[in-house]
């Protein structure tokens, strides 16, 4: 059996490497990573595998082309039209497309790792019909309870099993969207391979005003990862549903009446909801007494509703997270080690954050109890020691909880210097 309880555990916060180059050679393979040096005898490039990252250097007479930044360059014309430095600025399609013919950086060193007894038939769920709680059979629910709370499964029993599953059910167009869908939201939640994940959702048809599943608000994100606000924008017009995401999408970007408009859309439908997107969204846009009256506006609305207590907690932890937040001055911070905790969305979740030289040095989540928290433990605590505060933080996609939780710990911590 597969342990379900993890806490406490220390989940150390370390920078992802989001490898969107890559090397194409001569012999028609391709090597992703980062680019990190070029001359008249080699291209070097940072590779992962195994959770660690190398450097390679490959001869130039050996390399057709290197991928860098949206641009492809020639190092070794394959034919009279192309020309050694001959530069092309990739589209928003090619980039896609050039992510979804390569396979990642630590797919040979990452192997299938699945029970036995799974079944790879992959049925699809019938509705009012759930499947008896089988997490070593149903695919579903080994993803949800085996694979998505932990880490080193999100490769070799997630991305991996999906992509067994594309050649199982390459003739079986229903059973295929389902596999393409799951695929691209495991690029998107685990690796943030907006490319790779925009390339399968867009297989499956989440960019289609009928698509069945709720994916078409994480290909927008997807575009606007990319760089293309144009096309985001575009995209978000085929959503038909109001979400919480959709909300938070609209804020990030700086849409803040959208935003408004859209969470105003949510308090109708259910008031705690909307009023805590409503007050994300002002968090957002730096409206903070705008946002604080949101929140107490989604505390009051909860009432004596067992069933919305979380919205409640959260928003109660929004509120004493944004007021530590306007006490914040690195400045006056001593070095040391500070700590705080907050309410994530199952359970208290504690940040540790190492100050030097009134910066912050490490941030760390030290303690959680959180099962679907996707990339949010390491996204968020290396956003908050890059940007070296809590301002503009972009909470993580399907775990905006637990990113917010973190953010909220971390304003705790700091205030108490």
């Amino acid at each position: 059996m597969y342990a379900k309880i993890f806490t406490p555990i220390l989940f150390f916060c370390v920078a992802a490497i989001a490898f969107a180059d890559h090397v194409e050679m001569l012999n028609g393979t391709t090597v992703e990573g980062m680019i990190t040096g070029q001359d008249d005898r080699f291209v070097s490039i940072d590779v992962a595998a195994n959770g660690k990252t190398f450097v390679r250097k490959y001869a130039i007479d050996r390399v057709h082309a290197v991928v860098q930044a949206g641009k492809r360059t020639i190092v070794t014309p394959k034919n009279s039209d192309e020309k050694v430095g001959q530069t092309l600025e990739l589209t928003l399609d090619q980039r896609i497309a050039e992510a979804g013919r390569t396979l990642p950086a630590w797919w040979d060193d990452t192997k299938l790792d699945i029970p036995p007894t799974l079944d790879l038939s992959y049925p699809a769920p019938v509705p009012g019909k759930p499947l008896p709680w089988n997490n070593q059979k149903n695919i579903g629910q080994f993803v949800w309870d085996i694979v998505n709370p932990n880490p080193g499964r999100w490769r070799s029993s997630g991305i991996r099993l999906f992509h067994h599953l594309l050649e199982l059910h390459k003739d079986d167009p229903t059973t295929l969207q389902r596999v393409r869908n799951e695929l691209g939201m495991m690029y998107f939640r685990f690796e943030q391979d907006y490319a790779r994940a925009a390339y399968w959702l867009l297989q499956a048809g989440a960019d289609r005003p009928d698509f069945p599943f709720f994916s078409a608000v994480p290909l927008a994100e997807c575009f606007w990862k990319l760089g293309d606000k144009p096309r985001t924008l575009r995209q978000l017009e085929t959503v038909k549903d109001v979400s919480p995401g959709l909300v938070k999408l609209l804020a990030s970007m700086g849409e803040t009446k959208q935003a408004l408009d859209a969470a105003q859309k949510l308090v109708a439908w259910n008031a705690p909801v909307g009023y805590v997107s409503t007050g994300d969204v002002y968090r957002v846009a730096g409206r903070n007494k705008e946002a604080l009256d949101a929140y107490a506006k989604a505390v009051a609305a909860v009432g004596g509703n067992k069933r919305l207590e979380r919205f409640k907690r959260r928003a109660e932890e929004n509120i004493l997270g944004l007021k530590a937040f306007e006490m914040l001055d690195l400045s006056k911070v001593a070095d040391g080690k500070y700590r705080g905790e907050s309410s994530g969305f199952d359970g208290p979740l504690h940040v540790e954050i190492t100050m030097m030289d009134h910066r912050i040095a490490d941030v760390r989540v030290t303690e959680h109890h959180e099962k679907q928290f996707y990339s949010s433990l390491s996204d968020t605590c290396r956003q908050i020691k890059e940007k070296q505060g809590l301002r503009d933080i972009d909470a993580t996609s399907g775990a905006t909880i637990t990113s917010e939780a973190i953010v909220n710990a971390a304003a705790k911590a700091l205030t108490r210097h």
